[in-house]
């Protein structure tokens, strides 16, 4: 941090020239210090060190992105891991609780299906996923039919009350992962 002399009132102007170049030179070198972290052209900063904040936001598009602070880190972006993931605590998946539609898309991994809704009888279509996305649909209050045309493997699949079928999608089907309490033919 620069370190700049005062110049009084009673200093002549004269007299002050010394510690006027000083105090610019101390200046000087504290901005050379700022430039080298600081590309103001391709707007980058570099720091090797820590960088110290009570919050951190990165916003693309008018939202946050990326925020981090005391008590979270929450992402609005999806996330390729290309090292392999440690989670040294539990992990928690999303649920809709009482689902009265199959889901068109994916907006989380767990679907708790209300099996008395109108729109659940019958026989029900799975839609597509995305590659390597996982769900699980959990029957509750009677047995769900799935239409199974976009199942890898089973001609028909029925989950039982209180049941849960858990599929991965790859390739254009589901692939069935696990299943309790479900009626699965092949």
């Amino acid at each position: 941090m620069a370190s700049i002399t005062t110049i009084n009132a009673t200093d002549s102007l004269a007299s002050s020239r010394i510690v006027l170049n000083a105090n610019f030179a101390s200046l000087n070198t504290d901005v050379t210090d700022v430039i080298s972290l600081l590309d103001v052209d391709n707007e980058t900063l570099t720091i090797t060190g820590a960088a110290q904040a009570g919050t951190l936001s990165i916003v693309g598009g008018g939202s946050n992105r990326f925020v981090v602070n005391a008590s979270d880190v929450v992402s609005s972006l999806p996330h390729t891991m290309e090292d392999e993931l440690v989670l040294e605590a539990g992990m928690r998946n999303s649920v809709i609780s009482g689902a009265t539609d199959m889901p068109t898309a994916y907006v989380a991994t767990t679907y708790i299906l209300d099996s008395t809704a109108p729109n659940l009888s019958g026989t029900n279509t799975v839609a597509n996923g995305a590659a390597g996305q996982e769900v699980t649909f959990i029957a509750d209050g009677g047995a769900i039919t799935l239409d199974a045309v976009n199942i890898a493997g089973p001609t028909a699949v029925e989950i039982n009350d209180n049941g849960t079928l858990t599929m991965r999608f790859h390739n254009n089907f589901w692939y069935i992962i696990s299943h309790v309490n479900c009626t699965v033919s092949f």
